[in-house]
């Protein structure tokens, strides 16, 4: 391989290890339920799974009691790079918010370790919210 492939490998691996290392590691309920959702919605099927799981952290702050200020530097965090912070940014739009969340709370065991009772509606409005970011 020439210098140039090795650094395009290194330069492509290195955000998919930050995805990794920030946002798959973190034991997020929400965050990586969501996941589920997201894999239906064929405008964000493209996205890497560490992306999906960071906008994914975003709505369950949003979905947090009292995480407005921990929400914003997450957002801030994200949007550094050029992460997605909204829906609307991965293509989605607002009946892909519905059928997020109804997928979310239908398919996913691990929901109820949240701290709070969860609904599809709850999920639903979350995502809504972060467009006003």
């Amino acid at each position: 391989m020439s210098l140039y492939t090795h650094l395009s490998v290194a330069y492509s691996t290195v955000p998919q290890l930050r995805y990794g290392l920030a946002f798959e590691n973190g034991g997020l309920s929400i965050a990586h339920s969501m996941t589920r959702g997201f894999s239906v919605i064929p405008a964000m099927q493209p996205f890497l799974h560490g992306g999906q799981v960071g906008f994914g952290t975003l709505v369950q702050l949003a979905m947090t009691p009292d995480a407005d200020a921990e929400r914003e530097r997450f957002s801030r965090l994200l949007s550094e790079p050029g992460l997605p912070r909204r829906l609307s940014e991965f293509g989605g739009t607002d009946q892909d918010a519905e059928t997020i969340a109804g997928v979310t709370f239908d398919s996913s065991p691990y929901i109820s370790n949240f701290e709070r009772p969860v609904t599809a509606s709850l999920i639903a409005g979350a995502i809504r919210s972060l467009e006003r970011l």
